[in-house]
């Protein structure tokens, strides 16, 4: 069924590549295909999604198609990259201004041989709804912490990328003095954020009738 799904959404962007082709559209158009989170099978006793911050959950496709074509053989990037810096790439390819204070940085860099090799410094992943599991994690180099305070079992998780992709061996045991570092690092994440939010002064508002209906359609209102 997941390969199902898989070939109808390549059956989708094929379909948008021909409709922009017949308008003549796709010579001046910049076509981004990403997610927003990935699937577990089991790889760590889950299913789905929305349950942790292991590697299947949140790393993710991103392709990148420029206008024309591609004119040789497609870039790889090896280096650690985030969905925060889509905004600023979005600006960038609509030679446009970046507000002020943006977060992210734009991944046009990315298009040409310049500063090829330079990736994010640090990668975070927060969920405060998913499941109710109020989970954060942390990239930085090859170390990776996950904290999921109300989860016992789950709650101290470090492991070496490099050496452990799958994320089998928990160091947070033998590590200690990079966990705490790297927990440090978390909280002073989190609390900047908040800070941030509150300066927003973010309002809450009533969505109208097409966009709640819009929602209940795609399943994520009853």
């Amino acid at each position: 069924m997941y390969d199902g799904e898989i070939r109808y959404t390549d059956d989708l962007i094929g379909a948008i590549f021909e409709d922009l082709e017949d308008r003549e559209l796709l010579k001046n158009t910049y076509i981004i295909i990403t997610s927003d989170h990935g699937e577990g099978f089991w790889e760590h006793e889950f299913y789905g999604h929305g349950n942790s911050f292991f590697n299947e959950e949140i790393k993710i496709p991103l392709i990148i198609y420029p206008p024309g074509g591609r004119k040789k053989e497609p870039q790889k990037v090896d280096v650690p990259l985030s969905n925060i810096d889509l905004f600023p790439t979005i600006i960038t390819f609509a030679r446009s201004t970046n507000p002020e204070n943006i977060a992210g940085e734009s991944l046009a860099r990315f298009l040409s041989n310049s500063s090829f090799s330079k990736g994010n410094d640090m990668l975070f992943s927060e969920s405060p709804h998913s499941f109710d599991i109020e989970a954060m994690a942390v990239i930085k180099g090859g170390g990776k912490y996950i904290d999921t305070p109300n989860k016992p079992k789950m709650q101290h998780l470090l492991f070496n990328l490099e050496e452990d992709p799958e994320e089998k061996d928990n160091q947070s045991g033998v590590q200690k003095d990079l966990m705490q570092k790297l927990r440090g690092t978390l909280r002073q994440h989190k609390t900047l954020n908040n800070e941030k939010r509150k300066s927003l002064d973010l309002q809450m508002r009533q969505l109208d009738k097409k966009t709640i209906d819009g929602l209940k359609s795609l399943g994520y209102l009853q």
